[in-house]
């Protein structure tokens, strides 16, 4: 638990910077999906010593914000686009609203 605590500031601007995944389609919808459910743990949970903060996930001076905002974009456009995976488009956005 440790070093996931002095870390992180690494570890989220790298694994964002990698992001959206366009190659492996398996892999694009569980890494977006478990960005979305980071979003929403950001503010849906009680501030705690053994929570992310905000700022690990949005940065300092929530400076991640557009990349986030960025991939999120990008997703629902290929989504929308792709008629296979409206579906899964509808319950991501239904998650983020």
């Amino acid at each position: 638990m440790v070093l996931y605590v002095l870390f992180v500031w690494q570890i989220i601007p790298a694994w964002l910077s990698c992001l959206p995944i366009k190659g492996d389609l398996i892999e694009a919808k569980v890494v977006h999906e478990l960005l979305c459910s980071m979003v929403e743990s950001t503010f849906n949970k009680p501030r705690s010593l053994y929570y992310r903060s905000d700022i690990e996930l949005l940065g300092p001076n929530n400076q991640y914000v557009p990349k986030i905002v960025s991939v999120f974009t990008e997703v629902s456009c290929v989504l929308i686009v792709s008629s296979l995976s409206q579906l899964s488009f509808i319950k991501c956005a239904n998650r983020l609203i």
